[in-house]
């Protein structure tokens, strides 16, 4: 919304009376004798919003994957180095395998 309005391509919707990233006058787009005030060319504005929107998800997503990822990996390896003996079963461990490579193919799904 602030590129929107820093570039003024936000005008009132005639039906809702919303600001809305449209043409003003409606229909100035299509009719070559209207002049459009605001928002006459706002396609690619529309599509670098989404795509931002999108990579700004995945983005989240893969440094949440992550996160979680090295949380795994790290109790893995502080159990590792401060167990005297075998704390934590066989059952344990290949479940904490499996968490880690679940978080591995999230993250390369998110990549995907």
């Amino acid at each position: 919304p602030v590129l929107a309005v820093s570039w003024r391509v936000m005008s009132p919707e005639q039906v809702s009376g919303l600001c809305l990233m449209i043409e003003y006058p409606n229909g100035c787009d299509v009719d070559e004798e209207v002049e459009c005030i605001t928002g006459g060319n706002i396609g690619g504005l529309l599509a670098v919003s989404a795509a931002g929107i999108v990579y700004l998800v995945g983005f989240i997503g893969f440094g949440s994957t992550f996160g979680l990822y090295w949380t795994v990996r790290s109790t893995i390896k502080q159990n590792e180095r401060y167990a005297v003996d075998s704390s934590m079963t066989e059952r344990q461990k290949e479940r904490l395998r499996r968490v880690s490579w679940q978080c591995t193919m999230y993250a390369l799904a998110y990549l995907n």
